[in-house]
């Protein structure tokens, strides 16, 4: 957790006591250091996901719903997990 007050409710620790998670609390202004798969892992699929919609909407689709999602995801996927993308991140 990042430690955001609206990500913290009584809700969601009673839902993690009860299902066995553990909660751990990030220090503020961390994330970026004890976070680097966003940057390493997550980047690489955001830059390729964006790439498939960018062509799949250039070929007269006006936006994609969950049914393209499905189809598009796992091409970025593959394209963005490589050996060396992970085991740089």
């Amino acid at each position: 957790m990042d430690n955001y007050s609206s990500h913290l409710t009584w809700q969601f620790v009673k839902y993690a006591l009860a299902h066995k998670i553990v909660l751990v609390a990030l220090p503020p202004y961390s994330t970026h250091k004890l976070q680097p798969l966003d940057v390493g892992y997550f980047g690489p699929l955001s830059h390729y996901y964006g790439k498939q919609v960018d062509d799949f909407c250039r070929y007269s689709h006006l936006g994609v719903n969950k049914e393209y999602f499905l189809k598009l995801y796992p091409k970025a996927r593959m394209q963005a997990f490589t050996p060396n993308t992970i085991s740089n991140a």
